[in-house]
């Protein structure tokens, strides 16, 4: 298994995928009350504070979110005493016919979003840093 194949069977990599996806009804819903702001405001200086609010909204939505979706640690003190014994085989047990595997599921995606979406981020990013560097060799010729 590669680096990327262990780390989404996380269950962080799992709650960063759910959040993820938590975080695009929540950025409707704020981008809606943000548009709804900027109609009813007319000072230039509203709508900016009415714009970074909505950014940082959606950031603290998104932390929250993920914070809510991590698993918590077992806690130890509750688990109860297994006892190991010998196993015994039946020498009656059927033969049960293995049924194909199932297709992903949704939820089976969700931890595989996370790294795209990262690897999506830092293409961009990239992208930006070029246009930046183009037009400043632009500029010094």
């Amino acid at each position: 298994m590669t680096l990327l194949e262990l780390w989404v069977h996380t269950p962080l990599a799992q709650s960063v995928g759910f959040a993820l996806a938590h975080s695009l009804w929540q950025g409707v819903v704020i981008a809606a009350a943000l548009a709804a702001a900027l109609c009813v405001a007319r000072s230039s200086r509203t709508r900016y504070g009415a714009a970074c609010a909505a950014m940082l909204l959606m950031l603290v939505s998104f932390g929250v979110t993920l914070v809510r979706l991590m698993p918590q640690p077992p806690d130890l003190s509750k688990t109860p005493h297994i006892s190991f014994s010998a196993p015994t085989l039946s020498a009656a047990l059927p033969m049960v016919p293995v049924a194909p595997p199932a297709p992903p599921t949704l939820a089976a995606l969700l931890p595989w979003i996370a790294p795209f979406w990262a690897i999506g981020v830092l293409f961009f990013h990239l992208r930006s840093v070029g246009g930046w560097i183009a037009a400043r060799r632009l500029r010094l010729e």
